[in-house]
């Protein structure tokens, strides 16, 4: 509980950014409102919403679990996975691991990456040498960029073809910065102000596991799109600013409604944990609420998807989609919010993982003859 008391401290401080003038001018993303009339939608006509789907298993993933995988990205058949912390191409055709991103001579500890999709390059930051690594798409180092060792860095993200955002962990202000791939010279955005330290590894997963990511990432038609904890405002990155594009309101105070028959009506944290835009005018948002069960806190996740003015999508009095689940009992196709999924947006394709040992589950025919099914399971989803 002591840790939780810090996070609560730190978010109770923290209304550094959201009372500007401009800000309250901002398209709302209303947690608030979405938390109030929570309607489970559980929908089994995939067509509205994809024009194929398919599933594989992993190679050599029997000993890993879903909550392993931290990112994937694809080139058209070509499957890009952050496992642990290494980087391993699959193929959707052959359903086979074509290679891990590793040298014969150096242990990279691969935290975050991205893909030039134009020129077939990776970059990966690695928190063993903070450095980020530039890789061909066979896994060969062809460069690398020094970061400075002071900062414990987070996520990294492809602003265009010559500059990286990368961000770190930091409390309770965003410490960010934007390089330069060609020249190499860095330039800090956010900056670190007098209260600002760097949060150890169990407060970062704390909040990680229980709330939210420290900074949440967002491929949209705008550019990169970047939401830190502590702020309430999605800012939409540029190689040497930052403007504000959304602001989140989650109103900590709320009281939250009951969910179900063992989660009472008690004080509830809302947080959003997950943005991806799916299309021009739908966006898909995960979003979680603290609240007390059994005497203990625990984050009840939730899918929501939203038009572009981040209202409600569908809103029609028979089929209110607050809460949006894709369900069809007894498949991997299945798309719950407690299920791992990640958006390529690049893509357009939605990506679920899930262990292959759960009761009740039926796989398609093409899987059944595989012959390690102890490995873990990619569903994969071609969004409209």
């Amino acid at each position: 509980m002591k840790k939780w008391g810090v996070i609560f401290s730190l978010l109770s401080i923290i209304n550094l950014y959201n009372c500007s003038g401009n800000n309250k001018r901002l398209k709302i993303i209303d947690l608030q409102s979405f938390s109030k009339d929570k309607t489970v939608v559980l929908v089994e006509d995939y067509n509205d919403y994809f024009t194929e789907y398919s599933a594989i298993f992993l190679e050599k993933t029997d000993s890993l679990a879903p909550m392993d995988v931290k990112q994937i990205k694809g080139i058209e058949n070509d499957i890009f996975i952050l496992i642990k912390n290494q980087i391993r191409r699959y193929n959707l055709n052959n359903r086979h691991l074509d290679n891990s991103f590793q040298a014969y001579d150096t242990i990279y500890d691969f935290i975050s990456f991205d893909i030039d999709r134009v020129t077939n390059k990776l970059y990966a930051l690695d928190a063993n040498y903070s450095k980020i690594i530039y890789l061909d798409t066979l896994g060969n180092v062809m460069d690398h960029l020094k970061l400075d060792p002071a900062y414990k860095y987070d996520q990294l993200a492809l602003l265009d073809k010559s500059h990286i955002l990368i961000t770190t962990c930091s409390f309770p202000v965003p410490i960010t910065f934007v390089a330069n791939i060609e020249s190499k010279i860095i330039k800090q955005i956010d900056k670190s102000s007098s209260k600002s330290f760097t949060p150890d590894k169990q407060l970062c997963d704390t909040i990680h596991k229980k709330m939210a990511p420290i900074n949440i990432f967002s491929q949209s038609n705008k550019g990169i799109l970047v939401k830190y904890f502590f702020d309430d405002i999605v800012y939409k990155y540029n190689n040497d600013s930052k403007e504000p594009v959304f602001r989140v309101n989650n109103n900590k105070a709320y009281k939250a409604k009951q969910i179900n028959n063992n989660v009472s009506s008690k004080l509830g944290q809302i947080t959003l944990s997950g943005l991806w835009q799916l299309s021009e005018e739908k966006w898909l948002l995960r979003w979680s609420q603290v609240l007390k069960y059994k005497g203990s806190l625990t984050s009840i996740p939730i899918l929501t998807i939203c038009n572009d003015q981040m209202g409600v999508y569908n809103n029609s009095m028979s089929n209110n989609s607050t809460i949006m689940e894709w369900h069809r009992p007894g498949t991997i196709f299945s798309i719950g919010a407690y299920d791992l999924i990640y958006v390529d947006t690049h893509e357009r394709k939605l990506f679920k993982v899930m262990s292959n040992n759960l009761p009740g589950i039926k796989l398609p025919e093409y899987l059944k003859d595989f012959q390690t099914q102890n490995n873990l399971i990619l569903s994969w989803y071609l969004i409209k």
